[in-house]
């Protein structure tokens, strides 16, 4: 197995158990919490929506409560309310958002005047029977005077059954009775979603048991002061008798009763219809149809777990679409109107009430100490409940029904994005940053494409577990990553840091092109110098001097090769053995190996002029010092090599070895920098600032085959104008002595020493130059000629 294949192995046994957390924690409900808050933000980027049904609030703020007091509120408050929003305002439906039932009752208030207070409110009650819903709540209380747990019944909690549902708190006789009056259940769960907003509605709840029937006999008895045991059983019914002994009321025992939603009692009230025949009842969703025009179908509301409707938040609370008025000024408005017999005022009270036509009207307690408040989507702060039955009014009436895909989806876009987004930012190849940003983009694109599906399907595409899953294992596979890669790092600064550049380090590791182990072969540029006459050194320095000299020397050499991305190989002695294109591959390594020895060269220039500044620190021997340097390019081997316990990182073959010759075959020359034809072919390939001219075609003791071999004569912006004129006339020169033109090549390469950058006798420590040598080689030649096949080959008898 490779170990790049086994690498990506390591990672994704590593990484895949992260969306495998991620698809836990969706399926234990876990990120509840995160998915709600993502919710908010669904809302809240959506916007707030319009309903095209007028919904009007009808608030007991500050101001009534200032007006009107505390409770218990006498009841005729809550007629009179009624009477005017549904006769001189004439909405459609109105709703009293609390219960009004005897467990709010208090002996702070006389019998006389509780009875007639329930006698004021129950007159209203059957004189709007079919538009006025009181509501009834699950809330913690049950009826029939006897203080017991009254529990939510729901179905996805396995407790829901019509034959043992606990009867909710409700308004009871002359209230409410089985002949007369319409109820709706304020109960909402958040449980199911958890946190403090109000999400989720119970749609119904049905009770087939004889407590909706002893709850009306128990109101009844105490109305009527009737005393108990003038209350008979029988297998059947509940009967009341009077003094005579006569039946004046009977109940049946069983009174089976179907508790709908106040968002739906006000709707079908708002279309004038009874829930008993308009409501029908299917295993996943309710249709109401208007059984007087043809069975039509208005509304198709999904449920969830057989029962439950996940609220669609409109507006804030305080949104314009949320028209609103004080309790306290409907009743001023009303008693105005009542009282007065002037018919301006009349008429002005008239017109204010019309603000409440063709309405559904939600009376509910706003004053924050009457503690009726929960937060929503677009309200961070809480706001009044009541709020919850509007939106879930225009969530049916809308059909705007928030939809969420099975949990299979959800678990498989866990996948899918973690999967993209992992892959593409875990990518150190060599379009990393690109891939990091199609990574970033994925992200990015998925987040806006969920908010985009719910703007316009309001379908919940789940956020949190895949974005999440994404993020969290991108990024720890990056740490991962960083980790394995400063290891990598620390390994390869081990092998590699005393003979490689921190920067050359820093690209292999960032290319991820760590070098082989062992031997391999690869194109480079072999690099060679050494110090002219450095056995003269020896002899003269002592042997502190000699230290100090040479850890300047290759201090100020080695640098030079580093910034040209060269690799040490070693010192030996005054010698330096380096490489270019490993063990980091260089397209340019010839190019760069040539800089690098015009820049030695150069500074070799620089530390002689150091030195002769030093006075009488060093010997005249010194300020003479040159460097020799060859170089040659193609194939050779390279790797870690020597022992198991003691290695180095080397080249050989026989490109290494020629470019040795090349620096110990340019002392004949008296150059000092000699370099291969496929050196000079492959630097000129990247760059035409150098200076090359022609030296000979060499063939090297060892070798059989000739090689042409050039002088690096500098950097062209380096070399003066007598350089070139040098150049022009020692090219003329090679012209003829490669056409066996003795003599006319000896002329031309006398003119050409003249303008000779390098002279004997001129520049302390050169013994001859190119044109000084060739002479000799011109005059040899032409005592012992060739012959006509000459291809210009010149055989060395030395290394």
């Amino acid at each position: 197995m490779g170990k790049g294949l086994k690498e990506k192995l390591i990672i994704v046994g590593l990484l895949v158990w992260i969306p495998l957390i991620w698809i836990g924690l969706t399926y234990i409900g876990s990120l509840k919490g995160l998915q709600n808050l993502a919710m908010d933000w669904r809302f809240q980027v959506r916007g707030e929506i319009e309903s095209p049904i007028p919904i009007y609030y009808v608030n007991m703020d500050p101001a009534f409560i200032a007006e009107f007091g505390q409770s218990p509120w006498h009841r005729s408050l809550f007629a009179d309310t009624a009477a005017s929003i549904l006769e001189l305002g004439k909405a459609k439906s109105i709703f009293f958002d609390f219960v009004i039932s005897p467990v709010t009752s208090t002996k702070m208030v006389p019998d006389d005047v509780q009875l007639q207070s329930n006698e004021v409110l129950a007159n209203a009650v059957r004189k709007y029977s079919s538009k006025l819903i009181l509501a009834v709540s699950y809330s913690g209380l049950m009826m029939n005077h006897m203080m017991r747990p009254s529990e939510l019944p729901l179905k996805y909690r396995n407790s829901y059954d019509p034959e043992t549902n606990a009867y909710p708190e409700s308004p009871t006789y002359p209230i409410w009775d089985i002949s007369y009056g319409r109820t709706g259940l304020i109960n909402t769960d958040t449980s199911l979603s958890g946190g403090a907003i109000p999400r989720w509605v119970p749609v119904f709840s049905e009770v087939k048991n004889s407590t909706h029937s002893l709850n009306h006999v128990v109101g009844f008895l105490k109305h009527h002061q009737i005393p108990g045991e003038k209350l008979k059983e029988t297998e059947k019914t509940y009967d009341i008798y009077d003094n005579e002994n006569e039946i004046i009321r009977s109940y049946p025992k069983i009174l089976p009763i179907t508790f709908y939603t106040s968002s739906l009692e006000l709707l079908l009230a708002y279309h004038g219809l009874p829930s008993a025949v308009a409501v029908k009842h299917f295993d996943d969703h309710l249709e109401i149809r208007n059984f007087m025009d043809d069975d039509k179908l208005i509304y198709d509301i999904p449920l969830y777990e057989g029962q439950m409707i996940e609220i669609n938040w409109f507006s804030s609370w305080s949104s314009k679409h949320n028209p609103m008025t004080s309790m306290r000024t409907v009743l001023e408005k009303f008693y105005s109107w009542r009282e007065t017999k002037d018919p301006l005022v009349e008429k002005e009270a008239l017109d204010w009430f019309k603000r409440f036509e063709g309405a559904i009207v939600l009376v509910g307690p706003t004053d924050p100490l009457l503690q009726d408040v929960a937060p929503s989507p677009f309200d961070r702060h809480e706001v009044p409940r009541v709020a919850v039955h509007g939106n879930l009014i225009k969530t049916i009436s809308t059909g705007k029904y928030i939809t969420h895909l099975p949990q299979w989806v959800d678990i498989l876009l866990i996948v899918v994005l973690t999967s993209l987004v992992a892959f593409f930012g875990l990518n150190s190849g060599a379009r990393s940053v690109l891939s990091k940003i199609f990574s970033v983009l994925f992200v990015m694109v998925y987040t806006g494409f969920v908010f985009y599906l719910f703007k316009q399907n309001h379908l919940v595409i789940p956020l949190i577990g895949p974005v999440g899953s994404a993020i969290t294992t991108t990024f720890i596979g990056v740490i991962y990553k960083l980790l394995v890669e400063e290891k990598q790092k620390g390994r390869i600064k081990g092998m590699f840091g005393t003979y490689v550049s921190p920067e050359l380090v820093n690209r292999m590791v960032e290319s991820g092109e760590e070098p082989k182990l062992g031997g391999h072969e690869e194109v480079i540029t072999a690099f060679f110098s050494d110090v002219q006459s450095f056995s003269a050194f020896s002899e003269i320095l002592t042997p502190s001097q000699l230290v100090d000299l040479m850890n300047e020397y290759l201090n100020e050499m080695t640098e030079f090769l580093e910034i040209e991305c060269g690799s040490l190989d070693k010192y030996i002695g005054d010698a330096i053995v380096a490489m270019f294109g490993a063990p980091v591959k260089l397209e340019d390594h010839a190019y760069r190996a040539c800089v690098a020895s015009q820049r030695i060269q150069n500074k070799q220039a620089e530390l002689r002029e150091k030195w002769r500044s030093e006075g009488d620190k060093w010997p005249n021997l010194v300020f003479q010092m040159r460097t020799r340097i060859g170089l040659n390019s193609g194939l050779a081997t390279v790797g870690n090599m020597g022992s198991r316990k003691r290695f180095n990182y080397t080249m050989m073959g026989d490109t290494v070895n020629l470019a040795a010759r090349c620096e110990s075959g340019a002392k004949a020359y008296g150059a000092y920098t000699m370099i291969t034809e496929e050196c000079k072919v492959l630097a000129e390939k990247s760059g035409d600032d150098i200076v090359y001219r022609y030296l000979d075609k060499i063939v090297v003791k060892g070798r059989t085959q000739p090689v042409s071999v050039y002088e690096i004569m500098g950097m062209k912006k380096d070399v003066s104008k007598e350089g070139f004129d040098c150049l022009d006339i020692y090219n003329q020169a090679v012209e003829k002595y490669l056409k066996q033109e003795w003599d006319a090549a000896v002329d031309l390469f006398k003119k050409s020493s003249e303008f000779e950058p390098t002279k004997p006798d001129v520049d302390p420590g050169v013994p001859t130059n190119p044109s000084l040598h060739l002479i000799k080689q011109s005059l040899a030649m032409k005592a012992n000629p060739p012959g006509d096949d000459w291809d210009g080959r010149y055989v060395m008898t030395s290394k």
